[in-house]
């Protein structure tokens, strides 16, 4: 039986009688309006509330960007959507609409300004919710109760993926069924229903972005030179996986494109690619090629380069550190300059200057071996590496210290028409621009 109410409403207006249209039919709803201290809730009801049944219940939380602006970003629309149409069907049912909890409870402000975060200043969820110093959830369904009660409510078949929601309904003497709502995953709306499941226990079908990442971290996890990414169709199906474990092997995109080609599926499947290191620039046309809409790697800050290369190829980076932190410290090598010549690279004190099949030309990498040899006076400059594939050429050197020296031959650097970089630790050579 239900427990006794403990909160009172203080407001209550209603019922307001409103055709609602869903799909291209019209149906009658009963609507009523509550205030508990200034908490505002709609009950929507449809049909007979019989006690005896098992009456359909959707709990609704408000989502001005979701129920309003019909974002893609979110499932609210479609959950709500579907609830109505569902309850339409059967003949009857309610739909409890919080107007408060938008953003889980913290409000319209504040899911405006998570938002924000998010986008302008590329935090991501968990530093979201740290700078807010706010709980991902902050709900609290006790109205609900009041107003099933209300009604005289004593079975509910729950439209709900929403496991809080059930323990909550239980632990207050209802009688629970439960049938799930679950949207399509997509782009858009994939990393907040992943959150939900991660975080909030929802109970959705789907692997998240963490189910992938964690197998190949743990593989790769204190093996520097070890790199992995696969190719997922939804997210319930391996296409491929191509695995990079030598120092001497880098772009692990050619090598997955390498092993797919051969695949026979329909041109316009799209993929979501997982990685357990940061891609070269050029490796973001080729994840184009495979059909890759989402690049996912297990890292919370996504550097703008590597940012702006995904949206010029349609393919959105996507942070996942959260709960697939590496154990051991894992730097990553992040472009620091793009040019007509190579694109180079610094990763700790190792820069690596990368001259693609397309770009090579008068300024060679023979001649960047030459000045790091010739043009910096007194200092063995250390050359690590060097590579050549069909795909690039790369050198590889350590940076140079600023403590061994501050002279170098300018003028000889300047004939190739280059610059020294300096910083407060080291120096390093780049093309200078126009």
């Amino acid at each position: 039986m239900p427990k006794k109410d403990k909160l009172k409403s203080n407001i209550v207006h209603g019922p307001v009688k409103l055709p609602l249209k869903i799909n291209k039919e019209y149906s009658e709803f009963n609507l009523w309006y509550f205030e508990f201290n200034g908490d505002r809730w709609v009950a929507c009801i449809k049909g007979e509330l019989n006690p005896d049944n098992f009456i359909p219940l959707r709990i609704e939380s408000a989502c001005i960007f979701g129920h309003v602006f019909y974002s893609d970003k979110c499932d609210c629309g479609y959950q709500l959507d579907k609830a109505l149409e569902r309850i339409h069907n059967i003949g009857t049912g309610i739909v409890i609409y919080g107007i408060d909890q938008d953003a889980r409870g913290l409000g319209i402000a504040d899911h405006f300004h998570i938002y924000v975060l998010r986008q302008l200043e590329n935090l991501d969820t968990d530093g979201v919710y740290e700078r807010l110093n706010k709980p991902v959830d902050a709900r609290n369904y006790d109205p609900v109760a009041v107003i099933l009660n209300k009604f005289n409510i004593k079975k509910i078949l729950l439209l709900s993926n929403n496991r809080k929601r059930i323990k909550f309904l239980k632990e207050n003497g209802f009688e629970i069924q439960n049938e799930k709502l679950e949207a399509p995953l997509t782009k858009n709306n994939m990393p907040t229903l992943m959150l939900e499941k991660e975080d909030l226990e929802y109970d959705f079908s789907f692997k998240t972005h963490g189910d992938w990442l964690n197998p190949i971290q743990e593989k790769v996890d204190g093996q520097q030179n070890t790199t992995i990414a696969q190719l997922v169709m939804g997210t319930h199906a391996l296409i491929e996986e191509a695995i990079i474990d030598t120092k001497n092997q880098w772009g692990i995109a050619y090598k997955l494109y390498e092993k797919y080609k051969n695949i026979q599926t329909k041109s316009n499947t799209e993929f979501i690619a997982y990685s357990t290191d940061f891609p070269r620039i050029d490796e973001l046309p080729i994840y184009k090629q495979l059909g890759v809409t989402t690049l996912v790697v297990p890292f919370a800050n996504i550097p703008n380069w590597l940012r702006i290369a995904g949206e010029k190829n349609n393919i959105h980076i996507q942070d996942w550190e959260r709960k697939n932190k590496y154990k051991y410290s894992r730097e990553q090598w992040n472009l620091v300059q793009q040019t007509v010549h190579f694109d180079v690279y610094i990763k700790g004190n190792r820069i690596r200057y990368v001259q693609l099949k397309n770009k090579e030309n008068v300024l060679s990498l023979d001649n960047i071996k030459y000045l790091y040899e010739k043009a910096f006076r007194n200092v063995p400059c250390e050359y690590i590496d060097e590579l050549k594939d069909k795909n690039c050429q790369w050198v590889e050197f350590e940076l140079i210290d600023t403590n061994s020296t501050n002279e170098w031959d300018e003028k000889l650097i300047a004939k190739y028409n280059l610059i020294v970089l300096k910083n407060k630790k080291s120096h390093y050579l780049l093309y200078k621009e126009e």
